[in-house]
């Protein structure tokens, strides 16, 4: 299976129309058609099936439209890996150990490029915490005068903007009472206690679908339609743009706010080994007053 292929399945379950779906790939109809064909030669069963003039996926079509979009957000979750490497030489490591990775990976990135470094962008799993120059953690109750606090961020329900309007959804706790499963933060994070707390309080009791270790992972399936996800908003300018870089299209999702919900806290720490310009572009950044 292609990328391309992916995206076909992902946008016939949207567009319904196939002339529709070339148009948004920029392919002609019978290109699509042949991949249609050729993934159900691949998968040996019908994925599609022509209803009132529309093509609708089969039940094996949609069990795969899951799967297509996890592939897709995670092609999306490489491409911004990659521009926020930057084109510069000098690298930093760059370990986030929080729910939001993506964004504190563009924040990082938008500091550092003044002084000429782009970063490495290591993961948990890798074991390398204890060797990055930068770490960016869920905030400690218990304060620290080696981490450094960043702005807060609020909590917003993202959904289909497609979905919700369909639905007549305006309210988060609408959304969430109304069967969407939960695109939820990692088990252990701060984010994900935040959520059931705040559920917990309001009587909801949230069904989980899906566990994805990012906040942008998990505003992308959300707002391909897969569920609904929390996500922290920055209202400080500066961290608003780094997550504009790598948030879905607005077009695509709508934020609702989550009344009464606690802001997401996060802290930073620079390593001994930072060298002093990439030590003051990042503290320069930070202390700027936003515009």
């Amino acid at each position: 299976m292609t990328l391309i292929k992916w995206r076909i399945i992902m946008l016939i379950e949207q567009l319904k129309k196939v002339t529709l779906v070339a148009q948004e790939l920029g392919l002609k109809q019978p290109t699509v058609t042949f991949h249609m064909k050729s993934m159900e030669e691949e998968w040996g069963m019908p994925l599609f099936e022509m209803k009132t003039g529309r093509i609708l996926l089969t039940d094996a079509g949609r069990r795969l439209h899951r799967y297509a979009l996890k592939m897709l957000a995670l092609q999306e979750e490489a491409a911004r890996e990659m521009r926020l490497r930057g084109g510069s030489r000098k690298r930093l490591s760059l370990l986030a150990d929080a729910a939001c990775s993506s964004i504190m990976a563009s924040f990082a990135a938008f500091a550092l490029e003044p002084a000429g470094y782009g970063i490495e962008w290591l993961r948990i799993e890798e074991g390398s915490g204890m060797h990055a120059d930068i770490r960016i953690r869920e905030r400690q109750e218990t304060a620290d005068a080696d981490w450094l606090p960043l702005p807060d961020a609020d909590l917003r329900l993202a959904v289909s903007r497609e979905w919700a309007q369909a639905a007549g959804i305006q309210a988060a706790q609408a959304a969430l009472e109304s069967g969407k499963p939960w695109i939820a933060p990692a088990a252990g994070t701060r984010l994900r206690s935040q959520i059931l707390t705040w559920a917990a309080a309001r009587g909801l009791d949230l069904e989980e679908g899906h566990a994805v270790p990012d906040a942008v992972m998990a505003a992308s399936l959300a707002a391909a339609g897969l569920g609904v996800a929390v996500v922290p908003i920055f209202s400080d300018p500066r961290f608003a743009q780094a997550a504009t870089c790598v948030l879905p299209d607005p077009g695509r999702m709508l934020l609702l706010p989550l009344n009464g919900i606690p802001p997401y806290r996060l802290e930073l720490k620079l390593g001994a080994g930072v060298p002093s310009e990439a030590r003051l572009a990042i503290s320069s950044w930070l202390q700027s007053p936003p515009e």
